[in-house]
């Protein structure tokens, strides 16, 4: 659906971190394994979140100093 310039806000730099969420999801895998690091395919196989929105929310959560 179409977003009207004049109504559309980027995003506040806020992160959803509810349980269940993917950020909740990869933030919680990251903090149990701090001493390896993953490629996005791993972190796909190992928290079922999905491939397309791996590295999205890893962007997230590096803006919002989290990784």
């Amino acid at each position: 659906m179409p977003i009207d310039f004049e109504e559309y806000a980027p995003e506040d730099g806020r992160i959803d971190l509810a349980e269940g969420t993917n950020a909740h999801t990869l933030l919680s895998f990251l903090v149990e394994h701090p001493e390896v690091g993953f490629t996005p395919a791993e972190l796909h196989e190992q928290t079922n979140v999905p491939r397309g929105s791996i590295n999205p929310t890893l962007a997230r959560l590096e803006r919002a100093g989290l990784v």
